[in-house]
């Protein structure tokens, strides 16, 4: 079935849970489907009590969108009485069917509007159940054009996929995980645990905001201090017969002045004896992309050890969020 308007087609599969309930129970299939649903319509008729049940469960997981229905007559019980609800007559099915059509495209053209009390109230709430729903308050989420935890756990997923192979058939061993600051930090422990374990898993700090010595090289003066320096001697001192592997990780490439900074600082600290492979989680600015493409995984060893293009790859970067889902901003800085 379609609903449409001026504005937007949906297609709608309809389930309805009283042709499956015929004991008149509320069964895990059934929360389930209240839970999965993108679209709930409760009819209120009759004031049964399963009814509002269901209600509570669905408020409790899915932010929207879920839509009121009664026959004419029905009083509405006094916690629910504030959300609209349609009236039908069952002689007269035609209005209300273009009234449902109408909330549900408003449902979805209005990303920011929740229809859960429990939602609207919590406003940093999260629910996530991997394989039905994911919802997130309007604060949360919608207003600020915040990534959802899901989607950010989605992107280290699927960089664990691109590693592993080579890492199990021994093609890509880093002696480090390093993470640029504290966001390439939380992406570099998830992954470092996941896939090297026993590997150290550290912080390459970039004070962005003041030298920490005078005579500081321009080029790489956002790392080059005493805590970096420290680590990298560190380092230095265990292996001394090969170049070093070093897999750096970022939340976010932004003008790619950090990266590179850091590209710089490493190979300089260790006098060029160093391999680098460099994956920023995401970034919306690809006309930076260029800056340190050499270090992303389809160039790195001539593109021979990753099984990804350089299409593909750059793809996986983009994101419609603007924020992390710890709000730092996505679309701005280096």
């Amino acid at each position: 079935m379609a609903f449409e308007n001026d504005k937007e087609r949906v297609e709608i599969r309809i389930s309805r849970e009283v042709d499956k309930n015929i004991s008149g129970s509320i069964t895990s299939e059934i929360v389930k489907s209240i839970a999965g649903a993108d679209i709930v319509i409760a009819d209120l008729t009759g004031r049964n009590p399963n009814v509002f049940l269901e209600l509570g469960i669905r408020f409790s997981l899915r932010n929207k969108i879920t839509i009121f229905i009664a026959q004419n007559g029905t009083i509405s019980p006094f916690d629910v009485n504030h959300y609209r609800t349609i009236f039908y007559r069952v002689v007269e099915p035609e209005p209300v069917k273009k009234q449902i059509s109408k909330a549900i495209i408003e449902g979805y053209i209005n990303d920011q509007k929740s229809d859960s009390l429990v939602f609207e109230t919590f406003s940093q709430i999260y629910v996530r159940i991997p394989e039905f729903c994911e919802s997130t308050s309007d604060t949360s989420s919608s207003k600020l054009n915040a990534m959802s935890w899901f989607e950010y756990w989605n992107k280290i997923e699927k960089i664990l996929a691109l590693l592993e192979d080579p890492t199990i058939n021994g093609q890509f061993i880093p002696d480090a995980i390093m993470g640029i600051s504290n966001g390439g930090l939380i992406a570099a422990d998830l992954i470092g645990r996941a896939l090297f374990r026993g590997k150290p898993i550290l912080s390459l700090w970039a004070n962005r905001f003041s030298r920490q010595h005078e005579n500081v090289n321009d080029s790489f003066w956002f790392f080059d201090n005493d805590y970096n320096n420290a680590i990298i001697n560190i380092i230095k001192n265990k292996i001394r017969d090969r170049n070093v592997v070093i897999l750096l990780i970022d939340d976010h490439l932004g003008t790619g002045t950090t990266a590179r900074q850091a590209e710089i600082y490493l190979k300089t600290k260790f006098d060029n004896s160093v391999d680098i492979l460099f994956i920023p989680l995401f970034s919306n600015r690809p006309e930076y992309i260029a800056v340190v493409e050499e270090l992303f995984p389809y160039n790195y060893n001539d593109g021979k050890t990753f099984r990804i293009t350089k299409d593909d790859f750059l793809k996986s970067l983009c994101t419609k969020a603007s924020t992390f889902p710890y709000l730092k901003e996505i679309s701005t800085g280096a």
